[in-house]
C-alpha cells in the first residue's frame, strides 16, 4: 500500500509540476472551512459566524505544528491537479 501511495504521489508532484500547479493558502482555508461546515452539517452562514468560521479553521490548520495544514494542501493539491488533466 505505501509504495502505491508513494508512486501516486510521485506522479501527482510530477504532472503538477509541469501543468504549473500552485495552492495558495487560502484555498487550503477554504478548503479547511468546508470540511468543518460539511462534519456539522451546516449549509449557510450568517456574518457572525462567518468570523467565527474563519477562526476556527485558523486553529484547525495550526494544530500539531501545520500537519492539518499540510494534509489539507495535499488535498487541494490534488484535487486540482486531476481537475487539471
Amino acid at each position: 500500500v505505501y509504495t502505491k501511495e508513494l508512486r501516486w504521489q510521485l506522479i501527482r508532484n510530477k504532472v503538477g509540476d509541469d501543468l504549473k500547479v500552485e495552492v495558495s493558502g487560502d484555498e487550503v482555508k477554504e478548503k479547511a472551512k468546508s470540511e468543518v461546515l460539511r462534519q456539522f452539517g451546516i449549509t449557510t452562514l450568517s456574518d457572525e459566524m462567518k468570523e467565527t468560521m474563519d477562526r476556527i479553521a485558523d486553529s484547525y490548520l495550526q494544530h500539531e505544528n501545520g500537519a492539518n495544514f499540510n494534509k489539507l494542501y495535499d488535498q487541494v493539491y490534488a484535487e486540482k491537479v486531476l481537475a487539471s488533466i
